[in-house]
C-alpha cells in the first residue's frame, strides 16, 4: 500500500470531487493534514484517510461505541471512476495490526455494501449533524467476529 504524498494532493482532491454528495464535509485543508500526518492510502485510485486511536475514545460525538488504544478508524474511502476498490480496501483492513472501525451513513447504501461483503460488523448507531443523520458503526475484527466469538 502507498502512503500519499503532497504531489498527489490534487489527484485526490479531484477525486474526491466526483463524490461530493457523501463528501461534503471533507475540505481540502483536511485532506493536506491528513497526508502530512501519513494518515492516507492512495493507489491505484482509491483514497483511504484513516487514524490510528493514540487512546481509548467514542468513535463519535453521539454514539456509545468506543474504539480501544492502536485501533485504526477509517474516516473516508472513495475511488475514481471506473476503478474498483475492494481488493485495496480488503488489504488495508487485514494489512492493520488491531481492529478497524468505520462509521456509515445510513442512506450510503453502496458503502454498507461494501462493507459488508468485506466482513465488516456492523456493532451500533451514530448520529451527525445535531441527530439529523443517522448511520451506523461497523468493524473489521482482527480476531473473528462476534458471532465466531459466541459460538464457543
Amino acid at each position: 500500500m502507498r502512503l500519499a504524498t503532497l504531489s498527489d494532493l490534487n489527484e485526490i482532491i479531484r477525486i474526491r470531487n466526483l463524490h461530493r454528495k457523501v463528501l461534503p464535509h471533507l475540505r481540502n485543508d483536511k485532506i493536506k493534514e491528513r497526508i502530512n500526518d501519513r494518515q492516507v492510502i492512495f493507489q491505484d485510485g482509491v483514497v483511504i484517510i484513516f487514524s490510528i486511536a493514540d487512546k481509548m475514545r467514542k468513535i463519535g460525538d453521539d454514539t456509545s461505541i468506543y474504539v480501544s488504544k492502536g485501533s485504526t478508524i477509517l474516516h473516508q474511502v472513495f475511488k475514481d471512476n471506473n476503478v474498483v476498490a475492494g481488493g485495496i480496501i480488503k488489504q488495508f483492513l487485514v494489512s492493520q495490526p488491531d481492529d478497524v472501525y468505520c462509521s456509515v451513513r445510513n442512506d450510503n447504501v453502496l458503502a454498507i455494501n461494501r462493507y459488508e461483503k468485506l466482513g465488516l460488523e456492523r456493532i451500533g448507531h451514530i448520529k451527525w449533524k445535531n441527530g439529523e443523520l443517522d448511520g451506523s458503526v461497523y468493524v473489521f475484527r482482527k480476531q473473528g467476529t462476534l458471532k465466531d466469538f459466541l459460538r464457543w
